[in-house]
């Protein structure tokens, strides 16, 4: 708009009207007349000028309202850039209390599992421990059975012994009507020759003996009406063995 009227201005300024003066004779002398468009054409450059001051005081006070705007909104700026470090230098001790508390908590609950995890270590190798000495018990009873069972059988193989074994068995049933005593082939030729003295003289039972391959050698069975005696080795030793194997397990249960 002010370029409009600086325009106007200066065409109005550059335009030069000349004004004729008009004379009119009287009394024998011109006189002077004025021209109102003259005067109206001054009038409304001085209009123009009064309206082009106005806006060039309004123009600067613009100017003047924008700089401060400008300036306030740096400044406000400057103040929000400082107020924003602060809080995030009061988040990050906040942030950082915070933190530290929980990782000091997560380092005691690490802390807490690892020594849960060695002690379910320990646990589980002493259990381990524990098993395999019970395992290696085991293994030596068994293994102290099985000389045993050789011992025995060495032993029993031997003339005298075995026949006290059969004579022990039969003592045992002497009171029966009949009895049938089966041994391995290779003790039976031993038992008919010594059938007589295996039964004792105040025994009225009458005895059989028969051979059986599927008994070891220097084991016997009986039987009578009241029962099945079973005197092999095997059995016998099968019996101590339980035994002591069941004792074994209940120590190792304590």
């Amino acid at each position: 708009m002010s370029s409009i009227f600086k325009t106007t201005n200066d065409d109005f300024s550059s335009r030069v009207i000349g004004i004729k003066p008009i004379y009119k004779k009287e009394n024998g002398e011109k006189q002077e007349q004025t021209n109102p468009k003259a005067e109206e054409l001054k009038k409304v450059e001085e209009n123009l000028r009064q309206v082009q001051r106005q806006l060039e005081s309004t123009k600067l006070e613009i100017n003047q309202t924008v700089t401060k705007a400008k300036q306030q909104r740096e400044m406000e700026k400057k103040q929000w850039e400082k107020e924003k470090e602060q809080y995030k230098e009061e988040a990050y001790r906040e942030g950082y209390d915070a933190g530290f508390e929980i990782g000091k908590q997560n380092g005691y609950t690490e802390y807490e599992h690892l020594i849960s995890e060695a002690q379910e270590v320990i646990r589980v190798a002493k259990a381990d421990a524990a098993k395999r000495v019970i395992d290696s018990e085991a293994t030596i009873l068994e293994f102290g059975l099985t000389i045993a069972s050789k011992i025995l059988m060495i032993e029993i193989t031997e003339k005298d012994t075995f026949l006290s074994l059969v004579k022990e068995v039969i003592r045992e049933v002497k009171d029966q009507p009949t009895i049938a005593l089966y041994v391995n082939v290779e003790d039976y030729q031993q038992v008919i020759v010594n059938k007589e003295d295996i039964v004792s003289a105040d025994s009225k039972a009458d005895l059989s003996i028969y051979p059986d391959n599927s008994l070891s050698r220097g084991s016997c069975i009986v039987e009578s009406p009241f029962g099945k005696i079973d005197a092999s080795i095997d059995s016998q030793l099968e019996e101590v063995r339980s035994h002591l194997l069941e004792m074994h397990r209940e120590q190792a249960s304590k």
